[in-house]
This record gives C-alpha cells, structure tokens and sequence, in this order.
C-alpha cells in the first residue's frame, strides 16, 4: 500500500498498515506499508464507558399438606415454609486507550526535527488498544428465610436436618479415606446412621431416668453400668443385631497388643468391657461403649478379627467414628427433647476429686468384672488401645497388683468365688506403696485402703512372729493378741471406708464369713 502526503500526516488513534483481516477478525501486516510525508504527528485517544443495573425478586414458598383439597392460598392446610429475596445493584466503569500505530513497510519522513518522535509510535498492529481502567461495583443479595426459625419447634428441626445432613458427609468421608466401606454402602450406611440417631432420640424421650444420668456428672459404678448398655443395647436390637452386655472394670491389665485399654470386645465371652481409668466422662463412657457395640455387631457378620493389620487399624477407626456418632446424637437428642446436655464433667478413677461414694476399683462387682477380664484370652477379640497411658501410682498399685495374683489364683485352680482375698493381700509386695501414696491422682479414700491394708500386712507378719516363738510368755501372748487386733482393726477400716460388702477389693464373701475366716488362713 503506497502512502504520500504533501504536508502532515496525523494518526490519532488509529492504525495505519498494510495487509488484511483475517476470518478471524484478527489484522495480518504484510509489511508493505510505503509511507511519504513532509511531517508525521501521532496521539493516542480514549474512551470511556458506563454500566449500571438493578434487580429485585420476592418469592415464596408455599406447602400444601396431603389433606388439602385444593391448592388455594388461603386453604387451612397450607402453609409458607420459605421467603427468598434477591436484590442486585451493579455499577461498571471501563476506560479504554486506542494506539497511534503505524505497520512496518518503508517510511520516508522528509522533515523529522518538525514531526514527532517516532521511537515511542506503537508498531505493533495486534496491540492497538489497551484497558487502563475496569471497574466493577455492586451488591448482591440472595436471602431465604426458613419460617421454622420463627418458632422453638421449627428452630429444632432445622438443627436436627443439620445432623441428618451430616449423616451423608460422614459417610462420604468414610467411603472415601477407610477401606472397610465401599461405594456400595453408601444408602445402607447412611440409613444405618439415621436409625440409629431414631432409636437414641426416642429411648431418650421415654427414659427420664436416663436421661438425668446422661447429664449428671454425678453417679455409681450401677450407674455407669447403666449408661454403657441401656442406648447401645437398643440401638444394636435396632439394626438387627443381638444385644451384647458392656462390663465396667478398672484395671491396667493390658489387651490384644499388650495396650492399655480404653474398651475391648471379647469373642469367647460375647461381651464388651469400657476402663473406667481411661473413660473419664459421660461423652466418653458412651462412645467407647458404642465403639465396642460396633466390634460386636462385626464379630455376629462373621469377623474374627483377624485380618491383616491394616484393615483392622481401618475397622477400629470405623467403629470408634461410629462410637463419637452415637455420643454426639445422644448429645443433640438431650437437647432435642428439651433435657439438657451429655454431661463432660470429670468422673473416673483418674479424677482427684473422686465425685462416686465408691470408686470402681473398690466395687465389688467391677472388681469381679477386672478378674473376668484378666483371664481373657486378649487375641480372641481387639480393642481400643491407649497409647502413653499413664495413671496415678496408687490407683495402678489397686488395679494392677491384686488382679494380677487373682488370676495366679484362678489358673492355679481356684475357684473365683472362694479365693481368699485377704490371703491376696500378704502376697502384695508393700515395698513401695509409701511412694505410690503420695501420686496425685490417688483420693482419700484410695489412700486410706491402702495404708490400711499395708498395716495389715505388717500386723499380720509381727502376729506371726509372735505366734512362732518356742516362749509363750504372757508378755509375749499379750502383743501377738495386740497384733492380732490391729490387723482386724485396719481390716474392718477398710470395708468401712470402701463400703463394699465382702473383701477389700474382689471379694464376694460377706463381712462375717470374713470374720469367721480361721486366723491361720487369714
């Protein structure tokens, strides 16, 4: 393209080339632009642009109820559940900038000191125009009013479609990080889940006296006993499963693995066990109770819990998120049925304020249930193990030592219910229980039986010495009887302080058939 011009050229925002558009839209320079001019002057130009926009919407939602005859707005069986309002206000403001541009080819300017400077002429035919400016202002406003949040009754069931809703994402994300459950289980799981916050809900509702138990902090052992089976019982009746029993010990006896246990599930007994030294609450108590349930309902499907390492570590996960479900519904539906919350006050033995009139490792039932437990075979079940578990020195010197020679009792042939617990005691080895008496975590009460039992222990042994000597002087006749009266002393402190009916720790014999016990066997 051949360009001659007199005088002045003057490009103002535009473009001066040679070559075509392709289809496209998109310019191509051929470079064959040949440009003549006496001067050449250039500038760019601008423009600018405004956008405003305004919008609003009102609509409702109306629900017509199954005995509605018609669907007339003013019928008595409909009624609005929903108001949604939009409203939209938007402003844009855009400035634009054109390029003098010139395409490449032969350009001849005959007198350059009176043209402009060429060097800052944009040459650049597929960059003519850029964007300085570009702005967007607005509000958008999108609000649905729910008309149940006008009422007591309406804010409760959209808590409750918040747990529900729930259900779903936590069995995606079951399905998606646990190799246990599948795709597959998807609607199965989720209406597993449902049926089991249904039964949590209505056993609630009808049990006063459970529920008071469930927000109390404060309980007996029967109590506890109470609180393990009574929810999870009806929840496994519930699902289809046979019910299975919960057992409330307190012991460090270890489980499968050799760790400490939080709960555990035996095949052989068809029973379930929850550590009252590692369940310190209510929350607590119920979920690991419920973990265990789980196990339970795996073990009725056919498991044995012996698969690999791996899926059992994915299956325990399994059922202790199943365990957390089943305290959290326990939790909402004492809210839901307008009587209180799941009690998380402290009451275990690892508490120092020891809220129970008889702590477990004194009751005499939770006691029979540590001798239960101790003679298990561990590898005929699993459990939910505690990792670094450490617990107060007086309270691992009643829960570890006396079971551990009751079970040398049992498998040495004794039977459960005739072995002699105060025998028990003369075999503790009382070397350190000054330095365990003095751990935090022991109570009052706890410190006193073992105080108590470690003079009798030292009453006994003197009695002995004294009854041995060849020198049955009265003097000597005088402090074996004196022995003999401070061992029974410490004795009878002890039933009074644990206030159990029977012997100091495991014992089911009655407090006179332990008076009765021939002194020589004592």
């Amino acid at each position: 393209m051949n360009v001659t011009t007199a005088n002045n050229t003057n490009l103002k925002g535009s473009l001066l080339a040679s070559g075509q558009y392709d289809k496209n839209g998109n310019f191509i320079d051929n470079e064959n632009l040949n440009l003549k001019t006496k001067t050449l002057t250039f500038s760019n130009s601008t423009d600018s642009s405004y956008s405003s926009n305004n919008s609003f919407n009102v609509g409702t939602n109306i629900g017509f109820s199954k005995g509605a005859k018609d669907s007339k707005p003013n019928n008595t069986d409909t009624k609005i559940n929903s108001t949604n309002l939009a409203f939209s206000n938007s402003l844009g403001y855009q400035r634009n900038k054109t390029l003098a541009t010139l395409g490449k080819g032969n350009i001849d300017i005959q007198d350059k000191e009176s043209s402009d400077d060429i060097t800052s002429l944009n040459r650049d035919t597929n960059n003519i125009s850029k964007t300085m400016i570009n702005m967007n202002y607005g509000v958008d406003v999108d609000a649905t009013l729910d008309h149940r949040l006008l009422t007591k009754e309406g804010q409760k069931q959209i808590a409750e479609d918040f747990v529900k809703t729930q259900m779903i994402t936590n069995t995606i994300g079951q399905i998606v990080t646990n190799a246990t459950v599948g795709v597959k289980d998807f609607f199965n799981e989720v209406e597993k889940l449902n049926t089991t916050y249904e039964t949590i809900k209505s056993k609630i509702a009808q049990d006063e006296t459970l529920s008071k138990l469930l927000n109390s902090p404060t309980y007996t052992d029967e109590q506890k006993n109470a609180i393990l089976n009574n929810l999870t019982q009806e929840v496994m009746i519930q699902l289809g499963y046979n019910p299975v029993t919960t057992k409330l010990i307190a012991t460090t006896e270890t489980g499968r693995d050799g760790e400490q246990v939080k709960g555990y599930y035996s095949l052989k007994t068809n029973s379930s066990f929850v550590n009252d030294l590692y369940n310190s609450n209510n929350y607590e108590l119920i979920t690991t109770s419920a973990t265990e349930a789980q196990r339970a309902m795996d073990a009725q499907d056919g498991s044995t819990f012996n698969q690999s390492q791996e899926y059992r570590d994915d299956r325990a996960k399994y059922s202790q998120d199943f365990g957390t479900n089943v305290a959290d519904y326990t939790n909402f539906a004492l809210g839901y049925t307008g009587q209180g919350l799941l009690s998380t006050a402290t009451n275990s033995l690892t508490n120092t304020n020891q809220v129970t009139s008889t702590p477990s490792v004194f009751n005499s039932k939770t006691a029979n249930n540590n001798i239960e437990f101790a003679w298990l075979s561990k590898e005929e079940g699993d459990n939910w193990g505690v990792q670094g578990a450490v617990i107060g020195g007086g309270i691992e010197f009643l829960a570890q030592t006396v079971p551990a020679i009751a079970k040398q009792y049992y498998q040495n042939g004794a039977s459960l219910t005739n072995i002699d617990y105060w025998q028990i005691l003369k075999d503790v080895d009382y070397t350190d229980v000054g330095a365990m008496a003095t751990v935090g975590a022991a109570t009052p009460v706890e410190l006193g039986a073992i105080n108590s039992a470690k003079n009798i222990k030292k009453s006994w042994d003197s009695y002995k010495k004294y009854d041995n000597l060849a020198d049955k002087t009265t003097k000597n006749l005088n402090k074996k009887a004196r022995f003999e009266n401070k061992a029974n002393d410490n004795r009878n402190t002890i039933v009074k302080e644990v206030g159990i009916q029977g012997s100091i720790f495991y014992g089911k014999q009655k407090l006179q058939e332990i008076n009765d016990v021939n002194k020589g066997n004592e």
